[in-house]
C-alpha cells in the first residue's frame, strides 16, 4: 500500500493533491493508466494490472471507512475490491492463516502500551497478532527492552526509536484513532478518567462519582 500519511506529509511542499502525488509515485515506479482507467505495467511476462483485495470485518464503522479507502485507491487507477467477513470467519479463515492481500483492522493496545504482540517478529504466525508480517531486528530489541525495563524514561526512549523504525519501514497504513465521547450530567462530580482505551474503562473509578454534597459540622467529623 502507498501510505496516505506519507502523501499528506509531502503536500505542503507542492501544489499537487494527495491523489496526484499517488499517481506520480506509481508512474515513477513504471505503472501507467490503461484504457479501462486502471494502472498497468508491461514486462517480459506480459501485462500486470495493479489490483488487490482489502479484507475487513462486518462492522459498520470498519465497512464505512474501508469503502472510503477503496474509493480513494480507485481514483488513482488501482483496481481495489472490498471483502467483508463475519467476525469468526475473518479471524479463523483470513487472519489466522494470513490469507489476505490487505487487511483493514484495528489494534487495541490497552493502557499498558505493550506493542510486542503486534510488531515483534516472533508474532508473525498464528496465534501472534503481527498481521503485517513485519520483521525488524531493531524493533524486536526495543520491544524486548520495554518488557524487561521498568524505568519510564528509558521505556519512552525505546518507544521513540520503535516509532522511528515503523515510520521508516511503513509496514502498515495508520488511518485514525477513534475517540470515545460520552455525555454526562452537568451535576456529576468526581474524578473522571481523562483517557480510556476501552468503553468499559469509563467506569473504573465510578466509586468516586457523586451528585450531591452535604455540609458536615467539624464536631461530627
Amino acid at each position: 500500500l502507498i501510505p496516505f500519511d506519507v502523501l499528506k506529509s509531502t503536500e505542503p511542499e507542492n501544489s499537487l493533491s494527495p491523489n496526484e502525488q499517488g499517481i506520480n509515485i506509481l508512474t515513477e515506479a513504471g505503472w501507467k493508466i490503461n484504457e479501462d482507467g486502471f494502472m498497468e505495467k508491461k514486462s517480459s511476462n506480459g501485462t500486470e494490472i495493479l489490483r488487490f483485495k482489502i479484507a475487513t470485518g462486518n462492522v459498520p464503522e470498519l465497512i464505512t471507512i474501508a469503502e472510503y479507502v477503496v474509493s480513494e485507491w480507485r481514483k488513482i487507477g488501482v483496481d481495489v475490491s472490498l471483502e467483508i467477513f463475519e467476525s469468526n470467519d475473518l479471524n479463523n479463515n483470513i487472519i489466522r492463516p494470513r490469507k489476505y492481500d490487505a487487511l483493514f483492522f484495528g489494534e487495541v493496545i490497552g493502557r499498558d502500551l505493550d506493542f510486542y504482540a503486534f510488531w515483534h517478529s516472533s508474532q508473525r504466525n498464528d496465534p501472534g497478532l503481527n498481521i503485517a508480517n513485519y520483521a525488524n531486528i531493531d524493533v524486536d530489541k526495543y520491544l524486548e527492552s520495554v518488557r524487561s525495563n521498568q524505568e519510564s524514561e528509558e521505556t519512552l526512549e525505546m518507544y521513540r526509536k520503535f516509532e522511528q523504525e515503523i515510520q521508516k519501514d511503513n509496514p502498515a497504513v495508520f488511518l485514525y484513532t477513534p475517540d470515545f465521547i460520552y455525555i454526562l450530567p452537568k451535576n456529576l462530580e468526581g474524578t473522571l478518567p481523562r483517557n480510556i482505551s476501552t468503553p468499559s474503562e469509563r467506569f473504573m473509578n465510578v466509586h468516586e462519582w457523586y451528585l450531591e454534597t452535604d455540609t458536615v459540622w467539624s464536631i461530627f467529623q
